[in-house]
């Protein structure tokens, strides 16, 4: 048997966890997407210089970055960084609403049965290794 109370508190505490990373993802700051790496000459660690990579389409694109700029990138870098967690956050959050949403489903879930008294039978959950939960 479902605990409803249980289940009830999880959901109200996931919408307010919901609520708080939509209001940060519906507001981004500026952001630039990639990696900060050093370059340098092999043998010589001394004379290296920033690059900046970032995936576009799968591919890895690298550019140099000015000494000058790396005292303002680094906090873009980072937003972006913290934008793609939150997100990534939020569908983790969405993920086990719905799997709360679907176990109450199937607590309330019959299938019709003419033959059998009562005609309604309880729908047996599948796991993902095809056993009963």
């Amino acid at each position: 048997m479902i605990d409803y109370s249980k289940i009830r508190q999880r959901m109200d505490q996931l919408r307010r966890e919901e609520q708080i990373l939509l209001e940060r993802v519906m507001r981004p700051p500026k952001m630039v997407r990639g990696s900060i790496t050093w370059h340098g000459k092999q043998g010589e660690c001394a004379e290296s210089s920033p690059g900046l990579n970032r995936k576009v389409g799968g591919k890895s694109i690298g550019r140099r970055v000015r000494m000058a700029h790396l005292d303002w990138l680094p906090p873009l870098l980072e937003a972006y960084r913290k934008h793609r967690q939150s997100i990534k956050k939020l569908q983790a959050i969405h993920k086990e609403m719905v799997e709360l949403a679907d176990r109450l489903r199937y607590e309330r879930m019959y299938d019709y049965e003419p033959t059998i008294a009562g005609h309604l039978l309880p729908v047996v959950r599948e796991g993902k290794d095809g056993q009963e939960e």
